[in-house]
This record gives C-alpha cells, sequence and structure tokens, in this order.
C-alpha cells in the first residue's frame, strides 16, 4: 500500500511517507547501511525528502544523513532537506516543487484559479506529513 503526504500532491506527483529504500552494494559501501527509511520519496522524480529538525545538528545525526545521501546518490537518488523554515513559507514549499518537477523533465507550472488555496493546501498538506500543526 502506498501512502501519500497528505495534499502534497500536484498531478502525478505523489510522495510516499516513511519508504524504504535498499541498497545495492555500492550504496551500502557509500552510506554504511544495507537501507534508508525516507521521510519522503517521490519515484518519478527520484527524489527523497527528508525532515531535518533540531536532532540533525548534532555530529552523529550528520554523519548518519551524509551517508544516508551519498548511498541514495548512488542509485540516482536525490535527497532534499527540508526544515522548519522551509515548511513555514509556501514560496520555499514552491520552490522545491519546481525542484521535483525539474527532476522529472518537467516544468512546473501553477495554473490554478484558486493558486493561493492551493499553494497553502500544500504547505500544510507536507507540514502534516511530518507532524507539524498548519500555519
Amino acid at each position: 500500500m502506498v501512502k501519500t503526504l497528505g495534499l502534497f500532491y500536484i498531478q502525478d506527483v505523489r510522495p510516499m511517507a516513511n519508504h524504504k529504500i535498499p541498497f545495492d552494494r555500492t550504496a551500502m559501501d557509500a552510506s554504511g547501511t544495507p537501507y534508508v527509511i525516507c521521510d519522503a520519496y517521490i519515484p518519478s522524480a527520484k527524489t527523497a525528502l527528508e525532515y531535518n529538525g533540531r536532532y540533525h545538528d548534532d555530529p552523529q545525526a550528520r554523519l548518519h544523513d551524509e551517508g544516508k545521501s551519498l548511498g541514495l546518490e548512488t542509485l540516482g537518488i536525490t535527497m532534499l532537506p527540508l526544515n522548519q523554515d522551509t515548511l513555514r513559507s509556501v514560496d520555499a514549499l514552491e520552490a522545491v516543487a519546481r525542484i521535483i518537477y525539474k527532476r522529472k523533465g518537467q516544468r512546473y507550472r501553477n495554473r490554478s484559479r484558486n493558486s493561493a488555496v492551493k499553494r497553502i493546501e500544500l504547505l500544510n498538506g507536507l507540514r502534516a506529513a511530518f507532524g507539524l500543526k498548519p500555519c
């Protein structure tokens, strides 16, 4: 069963929450782990989203994150780190959406009549996926 992150999807960009990605030998060598669990993974864009809260400031957590990122890169998957500031900003979130679409070889276009409402829904859907209150 594929879990999607609330309202955070546009067309066929549907992140899967807490998605396990097994590593091949090269990725295991780069990361030091046999797999990673991504906060959110978008298969169609080969992009992982990682929420970096205060825990990620710890040197040990940084080493783990670097290994995770290296392992994913060997598989052609880009990891985009998100923090509280990103999740509070509709403009920053749209920038993330643009990166995701670019990775898919498409151009992000906001064509909705209710674009302001849709942007807030997009932001709050992603915030909810990471256990944060809506803004």
